[in-house]
């Protein structure tokens, strides 16, 4: 029964990300389909940057190399390579979300530090690729 419940929630949550996934990228979609040569960037970044959602969600992204190119709460990290970066528990956080986002289903399990609690918590992370901008 408890196994149950708990694989109901995480399909829940699942769902949820693919909805708040959606959100964004539907707002970004018009400069996203009508760039040609990146100048939509930019903008698209401001849009996401503005957005949140629950309590304390927000919006990141990262090329396919690992370099961080917008993140709503920290923008210090933009510019910098975290591919490599792990969690406390060893997985592989940036290279996971890409290797999600491009072959898999999108979904990755990790540890990360969640402000709100000033601690590390448990985290399943969502990602899509926009081919295009190599986000």
């Amino acid at each position: 029964e408890l196994a149950r419940d708990r694989q109901e929630l995480i399909e829940t949550k699942k769902k949820e990300l693919q909805a708040y996934m959606m959100m964004g990228v539907t707002a970004i979609k018009p400069l996203y389909d009508t760039d040609v040569n990146g100048s939509n960037k930019e903008a698209a970044k401001e849009i996401l940057k503005a957005m949140r959602f629950e309590s304390d969600g927000y919006f990141f992204a990262y090329d396919s190399q690992g370099v961080n190119t917008l993140h709503a709460i920290k923008p210090a990290l933009e510019g910098k390579n975290l591919y490599d970066l792990k969690d406390e528990n060893g997985v592989a956080v940036i290279a996971g979300l890409i290797d999600a986002s491009q072959k898999g289903d999108g979904f990755l399990y990790f540890s990360w530090h969640k402000p709100t609690i000033d601690a590390q918590a448990p985290k399943l992370g969502y990602a899509e690729y926009l081919s295009k901008w190599d986000w």
